[in-house]
């Protein structure tokens, strides 16, 4: 068989009722946090709200960590400082 991209939407929301016209909801009103699962090439990559491919908890703190070496780094380390009392 093919392969296929899809996206499993959660249509029980309160935001999303009534579900009178489903292709207009799902434009109009769906939010990221309403998708359940996503497929692609057939492989789930998002599921129960999480990647299946990347460590979120991974990618932040290495976000986390690169940006205080660059404010550091920059010499600005003073300005912030009075932000994060």
């Amino acid at each position: 068989g093919k392969f296929a991209d899809i996206a499993v939407i959660d249509l029980q929301s309160v935001h999303l009722q009534p579900l009178n016209r489903t292709i207009s909801t799902l434009v109009y009103a769906a939010r990221g946090s309403d998708v359940d699962m996503t497929i692609v090439g057939g492989e789930v990559i998002y599921e129960n709200g999480a990647s299946t491919k990347v460590d979120e908890a991974e990618v932040i703190a290495e976000a986390q960590a690169r940006s205080r070496d660059l404010i550091q780094r920059a010499g600005l380390q003073p300005l912030l400082s009075a932000w994060n009392a």
